[in-house]
């Protein structure tokens, strides 16, 4: 299994209001969930209030940059819109949330919660995580610090 995300080393580096707007508290975080036809699942709408856009600072760690909603260069939907809508690369039941150093692809998978990797060189799903708390080391999000 792949070496795990330091939930303490997640840091919000993105939110800059004069670069990527207003908090998420001013946003509709996840209006997304109409514009993709899914709902997110609460363990990850946990993470994205707390880390919108967060970037991994270890590069020992799997997760280098965690997409943002929707402020900054790369965003879940612009992500979505290149992998998963023009280049039908990944399949549309993976919600990309994540990228690593080597720009691999982290997804969530919406049918059942699995965290699994989809390698830029070879697009064959590889699960890395049976949950996103297992992928973060955590009992829950709701006590994600």
């Amino acid at each position: 299994m792949a070496p795990r995300a330091n939930h303490q080393s997640i840091m919000a580096s993105n939110v800059d209001k004069r670069l990527y707007g207003p908090s998420m508290a001013q946003m509709r975080p996840f209006s997304l969930e109409e514009k993709f036809n899914i709902i997110f699942p609460d363990n990850l709408k946990q993470l994205y209030l707390k880390y919108n856009g967060g970037i991994e600072e270890s590069g020992e760690e799997i997760i280098d940059e965690l997409y943002s909603l929707k402020y900054g260069e790369n965003t879940l939907e612009s992500i979505r819109d290149m992998l998963q809508i023009t280049e039908n690369s990944i399949p549309l039941n993976y919600l990309i949330f994540a990228t690593t150093g080597a720009g691999h692809q982290i997804t969530y998978n919406l049918e059942n919660g699995q965290i699994v990797l989809f390698r830029k060189d070879n697009l064959v799903p590889q699960l890395i995580a049976s949950s996103l708390e297992d992928l973060f080391n955590v009992d829950s999000f709701n006590d994600f610090q």
